[in-house]
């Protein structure tokens, strides 16, 4: 079941991203629909390795760097 939920995670962010790239499509901007879908899965990816790495979950600390990391890419 666990990896089911981490594949619908992934799904859902490249959807959400390439959602919100159509939408920046139709209205000229300069990025588009696949760089967006791209940026959320890798940055939804990132997320979920860091919580599924057995180390780093009694480290919530270290979660919060490697989150802190992926969101500038957005």
């Amino acid at each position: 079941m666990n990896e089911l939920d981490d594949v619908l995670r992934l799904l859902v962010a490249a959807g959400t991203g390439l959602l919100i790239g159509i939408d920046r499509d139709m209205n000229n901007k300069p990025v588009g629909m696949r760089t967006l879908a791209l940026v959320a899965l890798g940055s939804a990816l990132v997320s979920i390795s860091v919580i599924e790495f057995q180390n780093l979950r009694d480290h919530p600390d270290a979660i919060s760097r490697v989150i802190q990391g992926a969101l500038p890419a957005c």
